[in-house]
C-alpha cells in the first residue's frame, strides 16, 4: 500500500485547512482586496491558490452544491441524491424536491434567494466563483517573489487543472457557456455570450495541456489530495467521454469516441501502476486510501456537521440518521446474478421471493436490505401483516417504509457506536478509466478484445464472471451502462450519466419503485414490489439533458445570454 493510513488525517487537515482563510480571499469582485499585499508575499499566495480547490465538487451528495462557507439555515450542505434512479427522499415533502422530479427546474430557480444553494444555481455560482479565483492566481503569478522553495510551476498547473474543472462541471449540466479567460474588473463589460460546447471543450484541453507540463508525477504522502499529472489524465479522459457522447455528440462522430478512447488508455497504458485496481471491492471508499484513486478528497471522521451524509443515508430508527436517500427498487434491479445474468433472464436463478440471494458481490457492498447483518442486529424494513407493526428500521414518520439503504456510505463503525467513520471521496478512481475506454472503444469501433478485457477486470475483481462474448455493440453498450451503475453507485455520476447518454425521457419518466416487505406470523417474509404513490412520479423531458441557465444570469445579461432550448420564457 503505497498511501498510509497515518497521512490520511494530515492530509485531510491541508484540504480542510483551505477553508480557513481571511475573509479578504472570499471576498466578491468589488470588495477591496488588498492584492498588492497577497501578491507580494509567497506565503499569502500560495493559499490564495491553495484556496481554488474548496471550488471543486468535493464529497458524495452533492448534486445540489453550495459554494464554499455556504450553509442553509440548518448549518448543512443541502443534498438531492434523489436527482437520477439511483435514490429517493423518503419524505417527498421539500418543494426543492418536488421541482426536480416535476422536472420544473425554472421554479426551482426562483426561490427568493436561496436558489444560490441548488443544483443550478449554486453549481454557476461555484464553478464562476472558482474560474475567477483561478485566473487571479495566474494573473498574478508573475508578480510573486517566489523562493527555491515555493513550487510555483505546481501551484500554477493547479490553477490551470481547476479551471479546466470548473468548466467541465458548467457544460456537464448547461452546454456551452461563456469563457472569461481573464478576471474580469467594474469596467468590463459583463454581458458575455455563451461559447459553443465545442470552444468550451477546446479551452479546457488548453489548460489541461498547461497543467499536464508542469504538475508532478506523484507527491509526498503528507501532501496526498494534490493534484497531478493522473489527475490532468483523469479529467481529460473524461471531457472527451462526454464531448463524444450521444447528448453532445449528435452527428455521432466517431473520431470523438477515439479522442476519448485513447485519452483513458493514455492513462491506463501509462500510469495503471500508480493507480492499480485495488484486489478486492469490499469497503472501496472507507477507512484508508485506496490505490485506485486518481485524485480523492481524504475525509476524517464524520461527526458533527460532517455527519451530514452518513445521517441522511441512514434510517432514522436505529441508525441514528434520516434516511432521507434510500436506493430505488429500480437501481436495485441493476445488480446481477453471481452468475453474470440480468434478474429478468428466466435462466439466472432469480427467485423473487429471495431476491436478495446470489446477486452481484458489488450489492452487498452497496445495499443494505432487509435481514442484512449490519452491525450488533440485521436491518429490518418490514412491516408486519397487521399493517401497524414495524420492523427496526422502517420509518413510520415518512410517506412510506423505505426497503433499503445505502451501505456504500454508511460505516458500521457508526451503527456499533464507535469513532473511526471515514469515507473518502474520490473525485476519479481508475475503476471510471477502465469503464471510460470500454465504452469509448465499443463506440468507436465495437465490442473488440479491449472492451471485454477492461470490463472483465473490473468485474473479476468483484468476484463477477466475465462477459458473455459474442456480444453485440448495441449489447456491449448497455452492459457498459449496467457496469458504471453498479461500480460507481452513489458517486455522484449517474444522474450526468443519464443526461449525456440521453436517456432520461426513457428511464425516468413515471412511477418510481421500491419493495413492500410483509412479515408473516411464521417469520418468513413475502416481498412485493410496489410502484409509489403518485407524489413520487417523475417527469423528465428532452429539454432536462441540459439545465437551464439561472434565471438571474439571463435577466441580467440584456438579451446576450441565451437560455437552452425548452427552458425560454416568453
Amino acid at each position: 500500500m503505497k498511501k498510509k493510513f497515518i497521512y490520511i488525517y494530515i492530509s485531510a487537515m491541508l484540504i480542510i485547512s483551505m477553508s480557513c482563510k481571511e475573509d479578504f480571499l472570499q471576498r466578491d469582485e468589488g470588495v477591496a482586496i488588498d492584492l498588492e499585499k497577497i501578491f507580494s508575499d509567497p506565503v499569502l499566495a500560495t493559499k490564495f491558490g491553495d484556496e481554488s480547490y474548496n471550488y471543486l465538487w468535493n464529497d458524495f451528495a452533492t448534486i445540489n452544491v453550495n459554494p464554499p462557507n455556504n450553509r442553509v439555515s440548518s448549518g448543512n450542505t443541502r443534498v438531492n441524491f434523489y436527482f437520477s434512479d439511483e435514490c429517493m427522499e423518503t419524505h417527498n415533502n421539500s418543494q426543492q424536491a418536488l421541482f426536480i422530479m416535476r422536472g420544473i427546474y425554472l421554479e426551482d430557480n426562483t426561490l427568493s434567494s436561496s436558489y444560490k444553494y441548488t443544483e443550478i444555481g449554486g453549481s454557476w455560482q461555484r464553478a464562476y466563483e472558482g474560474i475567477r479565483n483561478t485566473s487571479r492566481m495566474l494573473e498574478e503569478m508573475d508578480k510573486v517573489p517566489w523562493g527555491p522553495e515555493d513550487y510555483p510551476d505546481r501551484i500554477k498547473g493547479e490553477q490551470h487543472f481547476i479551471r479546466a474543472f470548473m468548466y467541465f462541471e458548467l457544460i456537464k449540466r448547461f452546454g456551452g457557456v461563456p469563457i472569461i479567460p481573464n478576471v474580469l474588473s467594474l469596467s468590463d463589460n459583463a454581458d458575455l455570450p455563451r461559447n459553443t460546447y465545442e470552444e468550451c471543450v477546446d479551452y479546457i484541453l488548453d489548460d489541461l495541456a498547461e497543467a499536464e507540463n508542469v504538475l508532478p508525477l506523484v507527491y509526498d504522502e503528507n501532501a496526498y489530495g494534490r493534484i497531478t499529472k493522473g489527475a490532468v489524465k483523469a479529467l481529460r479522459s473524461r471531457v472527451l467521454l462526454y464531448a463524444a457522447s450521444f447528448r453532445d455528440n449528435p452527428a455521432g462522430d466517431l473520431s470523438k469516441w477515439a479522442a476519448a478512447a485513447t485519452a483513458a488508455k493514455d492513462l491506463m497504458d501509462n500510469m495503471s501502476y500508480l493507480y492499480p485496481l485495488e484486489s478486492s471491492h469490499v469497503n472501496i471508499l472507507k477507512y484508508t486510501i485506496k490505490d485506485e484513486f486518481i485524485l480523492c478528497m481524504p475525509k476524517p471522521v464524520r461527526n458533527d456537521n460532517l455527519m451530514f451524509l452518513i445521517q441522511l443515508t441512514t434510517p432514522n430508527r436505529g441508525g441514528s440518521g434520516f434516511g432521507n436517500c434510500v436506493p430505488t427498487q429500480d437501481h436495485v434491479d441493476l445488480y446481477e446474478m453471481a452468475n453474470g445474468k440480468l434478474i429478468t433472464d428466466p435462466t439466472s436463478g432469480y427467485d423473487p421471493q429471495n431476491p436478495y440471494i446470489n446477486r452481484d458481490p458489488r450489492f452487498y457492498e452497496n445495499i443494505l436490505y432487509n435481514g442484512a447483518e449490519w452491525g450488533p442486529r440485521p436491518i429490518e424494513t418490514w412491516e408486519a401483516e397487521d399493517g401497524v407493526t414495524l420492523g427496526r428500521d422502517a420509518k413510520a414518520a415518512a410517506s412510506f417504509q423505505a426497503a433499503y439503504f445505502v451501505r456504500k456510505l454508511w460505516p458500521v463503525e457508526k451503527q456499533l457506536g464507535g469513532s473511526s467513520q471515514y469515507v473518502h471521496f474520490p473525485i476519479f478512481r481508475m475503476a471510471e478509466i477502465l469503464l471510460n475506454y470500454a465504452e469509448a472503444q465499443n463506440e468507436a469501433v465495437g465490442p473488440d478484445e479491449s472492451v471485454y478485457d477492461a470490463v472483465n477486470q473490473i468485474r473479476n475483481r468483484a468476484q463477477m464472471p466475465d462477459l458473455p462474448n459474442g456480444l453485440s455493440q448495441a449489447q456491449m453498450r448497455e452492459r457498459i451502462r449496467n457496469e458504471r451503475a453498479v461500480e460507481l453507485a452513489f458517486e455522484t455520476n449517474r444522474w450526468f450519466d443519464i443526461m449525456r447518454w440521453g436517456i432520461g425521457k426513457d428511464i425516468l419518466n413515471g412511477t418510481t419503485r421500491s419493495m413492500r416487505i410483509v412479515k408473516l406470523n411464521d417469520d418468513s417474509y413475502r416481498y412485493e414490489p410496489i410502484d409509489m404513490p403518485s407524489g413520487f412520479n417523475r417527469t423528465f423531458l428532452e429539454r432536462q439533458n441540459f439545465y437551464p441557465i439561472p434565471l438571474g444570469e439571463i435577466q441580467k445579461s440584456n438579451g446576450i445570454l441565451k437560455q437552452n432550448p425548452g427552458w425560454e420564457i416568453n
